[in-house]
């Protein structure tokens, strides 16, 4: 099972009040919700590498998003550490690239905006999975207060992939099919890998946001 913890991104105070809170939203209610995927293809070595390219480690166990900020030819050996002890930000020589972790991106995505390193391609697609699936009525703890938590309602299920998918790292929300404006993210604890006819799936109450 794919686990990992949750954050609003750093724009989305008002979808926290909304679904946690059960206040107004500025911008207005969202007519949908929908959840998309995190991915990049897994580095490779001695590979000639351009400014802006993503990539992910290929220790399964790193669920860091990297992206090339210096061009060059990775080395011989996977530079990341094997369980995503990076911090924000960090740069990490490789050979002659040099790669920088992705979270300050990722919590400052912009609205409107394709999203910073969406998969795309071999049958991807955000899910949408409606409003009500966080709703505010539905708290499980802490009714509508700090500490607050709520569940998907229903079970997720992400299209079947036509080919295999980049390894995906972490999902997000958010109010539209494509663009849109972005509500939370979250990393995964191991990478998840989908197959040719295989795809990502939520088992009912098997996400869980809360309050902070």
């Amino acid at each position: 099972m794919a686990t990992g913890t949750s954050y609003f991104n750093s724009r989305s105070d008002e979808f926290e009040n909304f679904w946690d809170r059960g206040t107004a939203i500025p911008g207005g209610v969202p007519a949908g919700l929908y959840i998309g995927a995190i991915g990049a293809p897994a580095w490779a070595a001695s590979t000639a590498y351009t400014v802006g390219q993503f990539c992910v480690s290929t220790h399964t166990g790193n669920c860091r998003l990297f992206k090339c900020t210096t061009a060059g030819t990775s080395g011989a050996a996977d530079p990341f550490s094997t369980t995503g002890t990076e911090t924000v930000g960090q740069t990490v020589a490789d050979n002659t690239a040099v790669w920088t972790e992705q979270t300050n991106a990722i919590e400052n995505q912009a609205d409107a905006a394709a999203f910073l390193s969406e998969l795309s391609g071999n049958g991807y697609a955000r899910v949408s999975i409606g409003l009500a699936d966080f709703n505010p009525a539905a708290a499980i703890a802490g009714a509508t207060s700090t500490g607050a938590s709520d569940q998907n309602s229903a079970a997720i299920n992400f299209a079947a992939a036509t080919g295999a998918w980049s390894p995906i790292v972490g999902f997000f929300t958010v109010d539209a099919a494509t663009n849109g404006r972005y509500i939370r993210y979250w990393y995964l604890t191991s990478q998840l890998a989908i197959a040719s006819g295989q795809y990502p799936s939520f088992a009912v109450n098997a996400i869980t946001q809360e309050t902070d």
